[in-house]
C-alpha cells in the first residue's frame, strides 16, 4: 500500500503515513483491514489500532461468531416455544401418558398373567361391549390419577380410577359401577377377584377341563390374600408383589382370594374344601376364668367343615362351634353357660337385636353339618329353639324365591308342632305370615296366611 500524498511504500497497517502524516483514508483501512483478517487465519494479530476521531471503526474478529451463537440461541428457544405449544401448554403431558401405560400394562396384585387393561377390557369390552377411555391428571392434593371409563348407553358407564403411589405402584382409589354396590374395600376386592377369576378360567377353560386341574388352580388362589387386587405395580417391579398392600400401610385381608368369592356367592368352595388346614383335636370348653385365650374352634364363616374336621370332637365342643356361628354375629344366648363362654371371648359383641337370620351359605352348610353330626353322635341339641329352626326355615324358603328376609315381626305357636312366622321381605320390608312344621331339629315352610286364609306351599 503507497500514501496517496507522497507515495511513500506503507508495509504495515498504518492510519496516517508516517513520512508526510497524511491520513490514508477509509478504502486503505478497509483493504488493510481484510489483510489482516486473512493473516489472522495463519498467525496471532494483536496490534491495537485506535482511529482518530471520526474515522471509521472496523469490524472486530470475534462480532460475527457471538452474533452466530446468539442466532443458534435463538433458534432453539424458538423450538422449544414451538414444542410447548404443540402439547397446549401441559409439559406434564408427557409423564401423564407414562402412567397410563403403567397402569395399563401393570398388573394387579400377583395376578401376572393378565394385565390390568386386558383384565377390564375381557369383561366391560369384550363381554358387555363397552367402549373404553384411559385419562389421567392431578386431583386436588396433587396426586397423580390414571382413570378408565366404559360407555355403554344400555348398561351405563362405570369408572375405575387410579392413585400412583410412585412411580410403579399404584391403588385403586375409586370404583363407580352402576350394577354393583361397593361399600366396602372387601365388596370392591370380591368384584375384581371375581373378574380375574372369570377371565382367568374364560381364557384357559381348555386348561382347566377337569375338577382336578380346577382344584389345583383354586389352591393357588387360596395362597393369595383377597385384598391384594386392590394394589397394583408395573409390569417391570421387581418387589415382593404379595406385599403391596401392607408396604403402603393397609392391613391385607385374612381370607384367601377362593373364601372372599365364597362368600360373595362368585365361587362355591364346597367341593374344594381344604382338609388339613383345621386343627381336628379334641377342644374342651374354656371356664370362663381362662376363655378369653381360646380362639375360634373352626373357621366356620369362610371354611366348609367336613366330618373329618369334627373328628375327636365331643359333644360341648360341637356344641359350641355350632353356636360360634352365631356368636360371630353378636347373639345373644338365652342359656346362661354358652353366653358367659362366648362373653369372654375377646372378639365377642353381644347385638341384642340380631335374631339369628341372615346367616352367609358357608355358615347355612356349616350349621347343617355340625348339627347332622351331632345327631350321628346321639348328642341332643340343648340350644336350637323352634323359634329360631322356625325362622331359619321362613329364611331358606324366601330365598329358595329369589327373596330375602330384612328380619321378624313375631314368632308365634299356631298349631301343635307349628310356628306363625311374620317375615320382613325384601328391600321394601313388606310382611308375609308363614306357618312352620318344627319337628326336633328340622323345620319347614308349610305354607302361608294371606289374608287370614291359609294357603298350602
Amino acid at each position: 500500500m503507497f500514501c496517496p500524498n507522497c507515495g511513500t511504500e506503507i508495509k504495515e497497517k498504518k492510519t496516517f503515513c508516517p513520512k508526510c502524516g497524511s491520513p490514508l483514508g477509509v478504502e486503505a483501512v478497509q483493504e488493510d483491514t481484510k489483510t489482516v483478517e486473512a493473516a489472522a487465519s495463519t498467525e496471532n494479530v494483536h496490534e491495537n489500532v485506535i482511529p482518530p476521531q471520526g474515522a471509521p471503526v472496523p469490524s472486530k474478529k470475534g462480532g460475527k461468531k457471538k452474533f452466530i451463537i446468539g442466532g443458534i440461541v435463538a433458534v432453539v428457544l424458538i423450538l422449544i416455544a414451538v414444542m410447548i405449544g404443540t402439547s397446549g401448554g401441559n409439559t406434564g403431558s408427557t409423564s401423564t401418558d407414562t402412567y397410563i401405560e403403567t397402569v395399563q400394562n401393570g398388573y394387579l396384585g400377583e395376578f401376572t398373567d393378565m394385565t390390568v387393561q386386558k383384565l377390564l377390557s375381557s369383561y366391560y369390552e369384550d363381554l358387555l361391549g363397552c367402549t373404553a377411555e384411559w385419562d389421567g391428571g392431578e386431583n386436588d392434593d396433587g396426586q397423580q390419577i390414571v382413570e378408565v371409563k366404559y360407555t355403554d348407553e344400555t348398561v351405563g358407564d362405570t369408572t375405575i380410577q387410579f392413585k400412583m403411589l410412585d412411580e410403579q405402584v399404584f391403588k385403586i382409589s375409586a370404583f363407580h359401577d352402576p350394577n354393583t354396590e361397593i361399600e366396602k374395600a372387601s365388596d370392591l376386592a370380591a368384584e375384581l377377584n371375581s373378574l380375574y377369576f372369570m377371565a382367568y378360567t374364560t381364557k384357559h377353560e381348555t386348561e382347566l377341563d377337569s375338577a382336578e386341574k380346577m382344584k389345583v388352580f383354586i389352591d393357588q388362589l387360596d395362597q393369595i390374600s383377597g385384598s391384594a387386587v386392590l394394589y397394583g405395580a408395573a409390569a417391570n417391579y421387581t418387589g415382593d408383589r404379595a406385599q403391596l398392600c401392607t408396604l403402603f400401610g393397609e392391613d391385607a385381608l385374612e381370607t384367601s382370594v377362593p373364601w372372599v368369592l365364597d362368600a360373595y356367592g362368585y365361587l362355591d368352595m364346597n367341593d374344594y374344601a381344604q382338609q388339613d388346614t383345621a386343627d381336628t383335636t379334641a377342644v374342651e370348653p374354656a371356664s370362663t376364668a381362662d376363655a378369653s385365650s381360646a380362639d375360634y374352634i373352626f373357621p366356620s364363616d369362610r371354611q366348609y367343615i367336613t366330618e373329618d374336621n369334627m373328628a375327636g370332637w365331643n359333644q360341648k365342643t360341637a356344641l359350641l362351634a355350632r353356636n360360634e356361628i352365631y356368636a360371630r354375629h353378636g347373639y345373644v344366648f338365652k342359656t346362661q353357660e354358652i353366653q358367659n363362654y362366648f362373653a369372654a371371648k375377646s372378639w365377642y359383641t353381644p347385638n341384642s337385636s340380631y335374631d339369628g337370620s341372615d346367616l352367609s351359605d358357608v355358615e347355612k352348610a356349616n350349621v347343617d353339618t355340625i348339627s347332622a353330626y351331632e345327631q350321628k353322635m346321639g348328642w341332643t341339641e340343648q340350644d336350637v329353639s323352634p323359634t329360631k329352626l322356625a325362622q331359619g326355615a321362613v329364611s331358606s324358603y324366601v330365598e329358595s324365591q329369589g327373596d330375602y328376609c330384612t328380619g321378624f315381626d313375631y314368632v308365634r305357636p299356631y298349631a301343635e308342632n307349628e310356628y306363625l312366622v311374620c317375615a320382613k321381605i325384601g328391600e321394601y320390608e313388606w310382611e308375609a305370615e308363614y306357618i312352620v312344621e318344627v319337628n326336633g331339629s328340622d323345620a319347614w315352610v308349610i305354607g302361608r296366611l294371606d289374608g287370614g286364609v291359609f294357603r298350602p306351599v
